[in-house]
C-alpha cells in the first residue's frame, strides 16, 4: 500500500470523489461538487487529498485563520473512508497539514474533536497536538436553525 498525498486539484472529478468520501465517512455532505469546487478555491482553504493507487480514500480540510492577535490554522475536517480507518492515513493527512502550517509561518494549529470521537481525539494526540479543556468553552450559534 503506498499512499500518495496530493492538493486537491478542484476539477470535478476530485470533488465527486471528495463527496464519496465524506459521505462513506459522515453521511453528512449535502453539498453540490460545484460548490466543493468553489468552497476549496478560496485562498483561505486548503485541502489535501490521500490516496492509493488513485483511488481517493481520505481528504484534510483546513482553514486559514488570522486575527490581530494569532495567525493559525484550523483543521475544518479529517475523512477517512472507513475501511482505511486505523492504518495511519489521518495521521499521514495530519502532518502534511502540519508541514503546510510551518510553510505559512502559523502560531497554532487547532482543531475541534467531538468528545466521544475518541479515534480522532487518539490521531491528534499521536500527531503532539495536546487537549486543551481548561483554558476555552465553545460557543455555538447555529444561524440556520433559528428562523
Amino acid at each position: 500500500m503506498t499512499l500518495k498525498i496530493r492538493l486537491f486539484n478542484n476539477s470535478l472529478e476530485d470533488a465527486a470523489q471528495l463527496k464519496k468520501v465524506d459521505q462513506l465517512t459522515f453521511q453528512d455532505c449535502h453539498y453540490s461538487e460545484e460548490r466543493i469546487i468553489e468552497i476549496a478555491m478560496d485562498q483561505r482553504n486548503k485541502i489535501f487529498i490521500a490516496e492509493i493507487n488513485g483511488e481517493m480514500i481520505g481528504f484534510i480540510s483546513l482553514l486559514q485563520v488570522q486575527t490581530l492577535h494569532y495567525k493559525g490554522i484550523w483543521v475544518d475536517l479529517i475523512a477517512v473512508i472507513p475501511s482505511y480507518q486505523k492504518q495511519g492515513v489521518a495521521s499521514r493527512l495530519l502532518e502534511q497539514g502540519k508541514e503546510y502550517s510551518k510553510a505559512l509561518g502559523v502560531d497554532f494549529i487547532s482543531g475541534l474533536v467531538a468528545v466521544h470521537n475518541t479515534g480522532s481525539q487518539g490521531t491528534f494526540k499521536k500527531s503532539g497536538f495536546s487537549a486543551v479543556e481548561k483554558d476555552f468553552n465553545l460557543f455555538l450559534w447555529e444561524g440556520k436553525n433559528n428562523g
